[in-house]
């Protein structure tokens, strides 16, 4: 899960979780139309990956990189 522990709005526009408070999802989309690419808002992203918490996001692209390119034996290489 990326935006929370949500699983709805309520009828009056307020929070699932916390009653009292306009939901930031109506809030958000209502923003978005003000927005260029609007319909941006409306993209599934991944779920998060909580196993890489704390870690490098440069490093990892490093090793994953490195590991791609030794990969590549010497006769694959273009001249």
């Amino acid at each position: 899960m990326r935006n929370g522990p949500c699983g709805g709005v309520r009828p009056d526009g307020n929070c699932e979780v916390k009653p009292e408070m306009r939901c930031v999802w109506v809030e958000a989309c209502a923003g978005s139309e003000q927005m260029r690419a609007s319909e941006r808002i409306d993209e599934v992203q991944i779920p998060v990956d909580h196993r890489i918490k704390d870690t490098s996001a440069w490093l990892r692209h490093i090793e994953e990189s490195a590991a791609e390119t030794s990969a590549v034996g010497e006769g694959d290489v273009k001249r």
